[in-house]
């Protein structure tokens, strides 16, 4: 067999010291720095494990781990290999099979058809083209995407689109072969079955063939046998193959679901002993969420329950007698993000992978408890997507490296707490940490020996009936002195109290002392308009602005407009003419806080104020408006005349976000067809428009004693480096001036693309009115000046407050209702608030 070039797959290598683990479930929290305390040390000496590497004699660039699973002493591991060229792209299966210490013993290649057996491809139709092969390896056309680690992992099963051939426009042939279900048994060898598929076709002609067969090869890659599965669906009924158990006799138990469910048993002769599963079984394979193949050969089922589809249990089917256990509840902040990835342990244990690391997890008791941490071990992995636990010391794990850009994984092995030099920790705290900002932990902590960053994730708390759970234990540990050093705000905690108590430190002091980084060089607007008293408490690498928009001959050059003007203005328009487009009560009131919150809320001092006119006229407006739209109102003269609402008048203000300047070519020189002003949401200021922080926003612990550290880490998302990514990925606006400058200097410039050869190609924007394409001009230099001038006066931060909101929607039903008056409503939403707001800051 025929060698591949030799590269070393960065496998790491960790040892679990799982029965000496103390309890450190999902959802661990407390220890942070707001009481002063500097963090533990030992917190960045959890759950570290040593990377090792594995040659498996691949190109591990472009592979994909499909099964990992052990028979006896021997570990089996099955993986696809891709070979990309300007014709296309082919996929090879591979089985590696290695000794317990990750030593590799063999790694061959399964061959798809025996020597001699494989279909010739079929000519094309009478005048079609010859078949085309794509990069894509779905069948469909689309890009194969790699298992779940559910399906690998937990049930020995692999899914591999092997050899497609795509369809070429007009006639010709379509061609594909894909291998699924695989698995080994205890023998060594290993099954999947092979599904062959082909079509022929022309403009009056189509033909295709359909074919199913379980493989069987040994362990050296030689096909034993084929048995014919054809004969699986029929004219009344449709199945396909949910399980394969391998039995002790050399046969395989298929477990089957479509139009029933059922169980077979195949051997080299074919299909036999076919038929239905009792009903208790069927019931649980109709709610599976997923399944746990033991090596024992029976099934553990997670499954939905009927009654409440927010709980899942767990059941244990044996196909030898069709006898199904008594469902055990799985606990619910497992269910919520760790139930679809688990692998059988010993007895009551199982093991899930997630994004933050390995744990086992007891069914009886409902406890999980962490093994593995990705940022402690210094691994930049968003989770295991296979993983073997060999013994309480040992496990085996493969993960995607987007750092490297490649498949790594091997033996991994346990580092004692007293083998770790120790640094000052620091903590970073959130909701929700993405994957980008724990990447980015990982190689800070690899960069120096003076601080470590261990990360606290708190919507691992979370739960289906409750997503608020973690930020509200986020909440009770800070104000019980738990504030870490470094904070992932989002827009559901609890800033403006953090602050008045004095729990965040003050970024304009940080900025001040830096030697590198000068408050001039950025936008003072976006950080103005998130100051409090005077004082900046955030850092903000990048943001976005949302404004309504109309036209500059309806509106002139106005930045604001009150609820009054904007209903005088309308008047003068034909009558019918729209405010906004298709805005309902509830989608109205919604969009008047995200805009008007901060005039309502003043976040400073705590006042309300509700019992205005203008909020008095909101309420008015949000009454004419219907409470849904009925499926007549989107009928096909909507959506024939969407395009030109604004450009007719029928509509006002286009509600809009400012992300990259370009991007207002389509608005101004497609939507409105003609120049627009900025007049933003109505409002009794003097700005109608607001700021948002981008991705992310971060605050810093003021009673932390390693602030400077914690500063460090930060203030990369300040520097030119990282503001420059903003702008390739133009998701948001950098905040420094001189990269801000590079997107408003594009702005006058065609669009483009890179083409694969690494060349610019650019291309011309166009528009859609009433189903015509239109070719857009650029925007010219005086257009992007005035976008600019606006985009640097927004001072005013948009505001969210899902209580106050929750508030406002209770008490305006009686106004809508005819109960009370739009005036006492507010006097009312006005008490409540003041009394929500008093009791959070």
């Amino acid at each position: 067999m025929k060698k591949k070039g030799k590269k070393l797959i960065s496998i790491a290598l960790t040892v679990a010291m799982i029965a000496g683990l103390t309890a450190c479930g999902k959802g661990n929290g407390g220890n942070g720095n707001g009481g002063g305390s500097a963090a533990d040390a030992s917190l960045a000496k959890q759950y570290v494990f040593k990377e090792q590497a594995l040659d498996l004699n691949m190109d591990s660039d472009n592979m994909n781990i499909d099964l990992l699973t052990r028979k006896g002493d021997t570990i089996y591991l099955l993986f696809e290999t891709y070979d990309y060229s300007d014709n296309g792209s082919q996929s090879k299966l591979h089985l590696a099979t290695m000794k317990q210490d990750g030593t590799v013993i063999d790694t061959v290649e399964l061959p798809m058809w025996k020597e001699g057996e494989a279909p010739a491809t079929p000519a094309p139709a009478q005048g079609g083209e010859d078949p085309v092969d794509t990069p894509a390896d779905g069948a469909d056309g689309s890009e194969a995407m790699p298992l779940t680690e559910q399906e690998t992992s937990t049930q020995d099963i692999a899914a591999a689109d092997m050899d497609v051939v795509d369809a070429p426009a007009g006639n010709g042939n379509y061609t594909y072969t894909s291998l699924n279900n695989c698995t080994i048994g205890s023998d060594g060898n290993v099954y999947g079955i092979r599904n062959y598929y082909s079509e022929t076709y022309s403009e009056d002609d189509y033909s295709s063939t359909n074919d199913y067969a379980l493989i069987c090869w040994s362990a050296d890659g030689t096909i034993k046998w084929e048995a014919d599965l054809n004969d699986m669906n029929t004219e009344e009924s449709y199945s396909w193959v949910h399980s394969i158990i391998p039995n002790e006799d050399g046969s395989l138990t298929l477990l089957l679901s479509g139009d029933k469910i059922e169980k077979c048993t195949v051997t080299e002769e074919g299909i036999t002993d076919r038929k239905d599963l009792p009903e208790a079984a069927a019931t649980l394979f109709n709610n599976a969420s997923s399944n746990i193949i033991t090596q024992d050969g029976k099934v553990q089922i997670i499954y939905y329950d009927e009654s409440n589809y927010t709980d899942m249990y767990i059941a244990t089917y044996d196909p030898a007698t069709d006898a199904v256990s008594e469902g055990i509840k799985l606990s619910s902040t497992l269910t919520n993000g760790g139930y679809y990835n688990m692998v059988p342990g010993d007895g009551d244990i199982l093991y899930y992978a997630d994004s933050n690391g390995l744990f086992s997890y007891n069914v009886q008791t409902q406890e999980s408890k962490q093994i593995m941490s990705y940022i402690n071990s210094d691994l930049a992995a968003g989770s295991l997507n296979n993983f073997l636990v060999l013994d309480e010391e040992q496990f085996l794990g493969f993960y995607y490296d987007n750092n490297e850009g490649k498949m790594c994984g091997g033996l991994f092995t346990h580092v004692k707490p007293e083998d770790i030099k120790d640094r000052i920790v620091l903590t970073l705290a959130g909701n929700y940490i993405d994957y980008d900002l724990k990447r980015k932990v990982v190689e800070y902590n690899k960069s120096g020996d003076t601080y470590r960053i261990v990360v606290k994730e708190y919507n691992t708390y979370n739960t289906a009936e409750d997503y608020t759970l973690g930020v509200k234990q986020l909440n009770n540990d800070i104000i019980s002195g738990g504030m870490p050093d470094i904070l992932v705000v989002d827009s559901n905690m609890s800033m403006d109290s953090y602050i008045a108590k004095g729990l965040v430190a003050n970024v304009d002091d940080l900025i001040a002392k830096d030697e590198e980084l000068s408050k001039n060089d950025y936008l003072q607007n976006v950080w103005d308009a998130y100051r409090v008293d005077g004082k900046l408490y955030y850092v903000i690498p990048s943001f976005y602005i949302s404004t309504m928009v109309g036209k500059e001959a309806i509106f002139g050059d106005r930045t604001s407009i009150t609820m009054e003007e904007l209903q005088t203005i309308r008047d003068t328009m034909p009558e019918g003419t729209a405010l906004f487009s298709d805005e309902t009560r509830d989608s109205f009131l919604y969009t008047m806080m995200n805009y008007c919150g901060s005039d309502f809320v003043d976040v400073s001092t705590g006042k309300c104020a509700f019992d205005t006119d203008n909020f008095v006229a909101m309420l008015t407006y949000a009454a004419e408006l219907p409470v849904e739209y009925g499926e007549d109102y989107w009928g096909e003269d909507y959506w024939n005349n969407y395009e030109s609402q604004f450009r007719e008048d029928r509509t006002l203000l286009d509600g809009i976000s400012i992300s990259n300047i370009r991007d207002l070519n389509g608005t101004i020189n497609g939507v409105f067809g003609e120049d627009i002003s900025f007049v933003g949401f109505p409002t009794d200021g003097d700005m109608g428009s607001v700021l948002w922080a981008g991705n992310r926003m971060y605050a810093l612990s003021a009673k932390s004693k390693n602030l400077d550290g914690a500063w460090e880490f930060l203030r990369y998302y300040l520097t030119q480096e990282y503001q420059d990514k903003i702008q390739e990925q133009e998701y948001n606006l950098p905040v420094l001036r001189s990269t801000f400058e590079k997107n408003v200097q594009d702005a006058t410039k065609k669009p483009y693309y890179m083409d694969e050869n690494g060349n610019k190609v650019e291309y011309d924007e166009t528009y859609y009115i009433n189903g015509e394409e239109i070719l857009l001009p650029q925007l010219t230099q005086e257009q992007v000046d005035r976008i600019v001038s606006f985009v640097e006066s927004v001072n005013k931060r948009g505001y969210y407050n899902e209580a106050i909101s929750n508030i406002i929607s209770e008490e305006a039903g009686a106004y809508f209702s005819g109960q009370k008056s739009a005036r006492d409503v507010a006097s009312v939403i006005q008490s409540r608030v003041q009394v929500y707001v008093n009791e959070n800051r």
